[in-house]
């Protein structure tokens, strides 16, 4: 199992309204620090396959869960860029997205890839 921490939280994409610049330079930087987060973990070869659990502690606010996914798009590039998941098509992620309240202070994400050898959903072959 790989683990880490980032803190800090990305934007929830969907309803943001930055300049597509800024959007640029900050997509960059996620995936600079998902890439020194992973330092020591990324295995000699890809996971083709794996469970992934995201966890945001921000705010006090639940976001809805099309904005908690969004917010996890550079991070889930930044695991495949690090070479950490093959890619991350849905038939071969399986993602749980988790949110916790937590103060400006406390703000965070965790990410958990289990890698798996087998089916992910009932229905594969």
């Amino acid at each position: 199992m790989i683990q880490f921490v980032i803190y800090g939280a990305p934007p929830i994409l969907l309803n943001s309204r930055m300049h597509h610049m800024k959007a640029h330079r900050l997509k960059k930087k996620w995936y600079i620090w998902v890439g020194i987060a992973l330092i020591g973990q990324i295995p000699k070869r890809p996971h083709s396959r794996a469970r992934v659990i995201y966890t945001r502690y921000c705010g006090y606010i639940r976001p809805d869960g099309d904005g908690l996914v969004s917010s996890f798009k550079w991070v889930q590039d930044g695991i495949v860029l690090a070479g950490v998941l093959a890619n991350d098509r849905t038939d071969n992620i399986h993602a749980e997205y988790r949110w916790f309240p937590a103060s400006a202070k406390d703000k965070k994400i965790t990410v958990e890839i289990i890698p798996v050898d087998h089916r992910l959903h009932p229905s594969d072959p």
